[in-house]
């Protein structure tokens, strides 16, 4: 029995080293890789070699990768790192414990005596679209202009990288990094080197990527991808509070446990959900066919989920709208929402809006089980089919005059021209109530001009100007819409009815519609997220959006992920969704007739 009992012991003992064991080397490679990912974003984004402009990155995160997450000592990692990047970004020089002498023995920035300098420049994070741009200063290209003595590449702004400027950065595992920003032109050629990735290596890199990555390499690589970018580029970076470090330390410790598609977007989502950016949308490699959502729609009204509004002839009845939806294919309809409603990025009334599409998206004709308590407080389980497309939700009324003294438009649905047709009646009405509860259908800038009693001169558009990483010392492009009063006024008072739906460029025409006050908001906060958006790829066929612009309201305060508050407040209730009624549309009207609003 005694020897039992030691053996016993002596399994548990082993067991538990090497559950320890295991901990510990899974640490490590997080680590390991934490360190690559912030040198490969300052090297990717701000090292200005030919090297590196023309470097396979995807490629190199994926050898990157499966060659140092199991380095067992820093002092191995800083020389496998030291040689990935200097074939890469030359005069780069990776250290462990470096002290001063070693630093300056084994690295020089080179003063650019009667020459210039090459370094990167970029209006937000650059993607050669109508306003985000990049470019490599005074750089030739080699290839087709190498007997050129002018450069290529001019100058997008005035701000510019002197040539002894590098990036220094120590690492908590005692790894030091140099990354110079610039390089000089007469020594572009000269600092061409053999690159880690030539056609001769294809193979080989080929051959070692199949063996040593897997899909979760793939995943890892995304998210650090993902991670740089918005750490360098994202431009609210400075308004909201977030702790980079341990984004993507929590970030690479949860993908390590990733084992499905699934697994690896909900990392990409909460990682995405701490920017606070409502313009965030994740184009997935199955988003075609996994976007279909039942003919219906459903809100969250004091606490609950209530459908607002249903198709009757698809559904021949079995679904009114009021009812209240208590489980979704056997899962409690409110925890269900709380989950996803975890992962969206925005504001607390844009995460509202976003996850009640998503708790009933699935394939195309695939069922869901719905439990739902009717009106009458009757308990009954409805079968249905995901057979729409999700599209976005607006107001679908008409434009029309109410009674003599009031005209309803949809902006949602109506163009400026329609508009302008309606002037002269438009003119007879002493109210105009414009519906913004979703995005607008034109430019209404001449809408606008028609309320206007001076000129417009605020700059509320701050567009990006960085030379630096870390979104450090970053400069704006600061624009403004300057909106000239039009020769044809609207006499009319005019309201303006939003809530969560009125987003990005229904918010630009709030928020010039509140600072200059040219009409009464009526309803619920608007969405919270403007600026014109930016878009990058990631691998496997994965795109990401988000705002790549920082907009402020006209008067500078802070609007991202606050939004447009109402001058007046109408929220919806279950009992008037129950009755069937638009309660801010018909409590504006209530108050226009009684004249409480002035």
């Amino acid at each position: 029995m005694k020897y039992f009992i030691l053996l016993f012991g002596l399994i548990f003992l082993l067991f538990s080293h090497n559950l320890k064991a295991k901990s510990l080397r899974k640490k490590k490679s997080v680590e390991n890789i934490e360190t690559f990912a912030k040198i490969y974003g300052y090297v990717r984004y701000f090292h200005p070699s030919d090297q590196a402009t023309l470097q396979d990155w995807d490629q190199f995160l994926m050898r990157g990768i499966s060659e140092i997450k199991d380095i067992p000592t820093n002092r191995k990692l800083a020389e496998k790192l030291h040689f990935l990047f200097q074939s890469v970004a030359p005069k780069t020089a990776i250290y462990y414990k470096p002290n001063s002498r070693e630093i300056g023995k084994n690295h020089s920035i080179d003063n650019c005596i009667n020459a210039e300098n090459i370094f990167w420049q970029y209006i937000g994070m650059g993607n050669q679209s109508r306003v985000f741009k990049s470019v490599r200063v005074n750089a030739l290209d080699q290839y087709n202009q190498a007997a050129s003595s002018s450069p290529v590449q001019e100058t997008l702004f005035e701000a510019k990288i002197h040539t002894d400027e590098v990036i220094e950065k120590y690492f908590k595992n005692g790894i030091f990094c140099v990354v110079p920003l610039s390089i000089c032109k007469k020594d572009q050629l000269s600092l061409t080197q053999k690159s880690i990735f030539v056609e001769a290596e294809k193979k080989d890199y080929i051959d070692t990527t199949a063996k040593n990555n897997t899909v979760k390499g793939l995943w890892t690589a995304n998210i650090i991808k993902a991670w740089n970018i918005f750490r360098h580029f994202y431009p609210y970076s400075d308004e909201m509070q977030i702790d980079w470090d341990a984004l993507l330390h929590n970030s690479l410790v949860s993908i390590q446990e990733a084992k499905t598609q699934e697994d690896f977007m909900t990392v990409l989502s909460l990682l995405t959900e701490k920017l606070n950016d409502g313009h965030i949308y994740i184009t997935t490699p199955s988003e075609m066919k996994s976007r279909y959502t039942i003919p219906a729609e459903a809100v969250i009204v004091e606490k609950k989920i209530i459908i607002s509004k249903v198709d009757s002839n698809i559904f021949n009845k079995s679904l009114k709208v009021g009812d209240e939806i208590l489980e979704i294919d056997g899962r409690n309809a409110l925890e269900l929402f709380d989950k996803k409603r975890k992962n969206v990025s925005g504001s607390p009334q844009w995460k509202n809006n976003v996850t009640i599409n998503q708790i009933f998206l699935g394939e195309r004709y695939s069922e869901i089980l719905i439990k739902i308590k009717t009106t009458k407080n009757e308990v009954k389980e409805v079968h249905l089919l995901r057979g729409l497309r999700l599209k976005d939700r607006f107001p679908d009324f008409p434009s029309r005059e109410i009674d003599k003294d009031i005209y309803y438009i949809n902006l949602c649905n109506t163009k400026m021209w329609q508009i302008n047709d309606l002037l002269p009646k438009l003119n007879d009405s002493k109210h105009i109530i414009f519906d913004l509860r979703g995005y607008p259908k034109d430019d209404f800038g001449q809408l606008l001009s028609c309320f206007m009693k001076k000129a417009d001169t605020v700059k509320w558009f701050s567009i990006p100007r960085i030379i630096y990483p870390d979104y450090a010392k970053v400069t704006y492009l600061k624009t403004g819409w300057n909106i000239n009063p039009s020769i044809s006024q609207l006499r009319a008072k005019a309201y303006f009815l939003v809530n969560a739906n009125a987003i990005s460029y229904a918010e630009s025409l709030l928020g010039f519609i509140k600072y200059y006050h040219l009409g009464i908001i009526v309803g619920e906060p608007t969405a919270g997220a403007n600026g014109d958006v930016n878009f990058f790829d990631l691998m496997g066929g994965y795109n990401v959006r988000f705002s790549g612009v920082k907009v402020r309201n006209l008067d500078g305060t802070k609007f991202q992920s606050i939004g447009i508050k109402p001058d007046i407040f109408i929220k919806s209730t279950i009992k008037g969704i129950q009755n069937g009624k638009d309660e801010i549309l018909e409590q504006t009207i209530l108050m226009l007739r009684s004249s409480n609003v002035e």
